[in-house]
C-alpha cells in the first residue's frame, strides 16, 4: 500500500493523493482506501454528491463520515 496526503486537485476536479514521489492522478467515485482517523487506519469509500458538488467518505456500515478531507493521511493499494 502507498501512503500519502489527500487534497483537492482543481485540474482534475476531483480528490487526489499526494505521495512523496508524485500524485495518484485522481480518486474516482466508489474507490476504496484507508484513512488515518484518531490514530487508526479505517477503510473508507470515496463518493461525490452531484447536487451539493462535494466529495465525502462512506465508512463502515455505509455511514457518512462528516469531516474535512484535505490534509488527511490516506493509503491505497
Amino acid at each position: 500500500m502507498r501512503q500519502g496526503t489527500l487534497f483537492y486537485n482543481a485540474e482534475l476536479d476531483r480528490m487526489d493523493i499526494a505521495f512523496s514521489d508524485g500524485y495518484y492522478n485522481g480518486i474516482h467515485c466508489g474507490e476504496c482506501l484507508d484513512m488515518r482517523i484518531y490514530g487508526a487506519w479505517v477503510p473508507v469509500r470515496m463518493e461525490y454528491d452531484h447536487y451539493r458538488r462535494t466529495w465525502y467518505l462512506i465508512g463502515r456500515g455505509n455511514s457518512i463520515l462528516d469531516m474535512p478531507l484535505e490534509g488527511r493521511a490516506v493509503r491505497i493499494k
